[in-house]
């Protein structure tokens, strides 16, 4: 990983706690106020560089599973992309670490205070965004490509925030282009979602033609 790559996805946290921060506290009007002039100043900042489109090349798929930590080897920590859970550039994402465990794949993160649903208890909809990620990686892992055709979730227990969670995601079944797998999500040995998803794969080639042509 580049420095600059590294610096970017360390400054996309400092992004994330911002936001994080500003839903976890209360502020008076000068203080509002305050903020709106600073952030005004750094947005303009912001705009004014140059711009930026998210890439998506057919060596970068074909090396994933070479690139990717392993449990138990390798230490957790975020992808340097643009993805919404496990993108460690994205500043309005999870930031959670993405790691492989044989064809698995496993997914750790704490849902800080940005993401909370009901009082304490993490969002319904980032919980399957993050089931989502767990299982659909486990084709992408395999050189595969697909989408999710369907997904469905049991809350079998409230979800909490700023807790040390693990997601875990793996292939059930097979049918043509059609793959069942399955998730689910954990605080320690406490079950909180089980998932079962339907993927339908599609043709690499003609898929990353017309990514690297964008």
């Amino acid at each position: 990983m580049s420095d600059v790559v590294a610096h970017r996805l360390a400054t996309a946290d400092l992004l994330r706690t911002l936001g994080h921060q500003f839903s976890a506290h209360e502020f008076d009007d000068d203080q509002l106020s305050d903020l709106d002039a600073r952030l005004r100043l750094l947005i303009a900042d912001i705009s004014g560089a140059a711009p930026r489109e998210r890439a998506f090349h057919g060596e970068t798929f074909a090396t994933f599973k070479e690139r990717m930590p392993r449990v138990g080897i390798d230490t957790p920590r975020p992808l340097p992309g643009d993805a919404l859970v496990t993108g460690g550039a994205n500043p309005h994402g999870v930031g959670a670490c993405l790691r492989r465990d044989g064809d698995d794949i496993v997914i750790t993160c704490a849902l800080d205070k940005a993401f909370e649903g009901a009082p304490t208890r993490g969002h319904g909809g980032v919980i399957a965004a993050i089931l989502d990620e767990a299982m659909g990686i486990v084709l992408t892992m395999k050189g595969e490509l697909a989408f999710t055709a369907q997904l469905d979730l049991s809350y079998r227990a409230p979800t909490p925030i700023n807790r040390p969670l693990v997601a875990r995601g793996w292939e059930h079944a097979r049918d043509g282009r059609k793959v069942t797998l399955k998730g689910e999500l954990r605080d320690g040995d406490t079950l909180l979602v089980e998932a079962t998803a339907l993927f339908i794969t599609i043709d690499p080639t003609t898929f990353l033609q017309r990514a690297d042509t964008v």
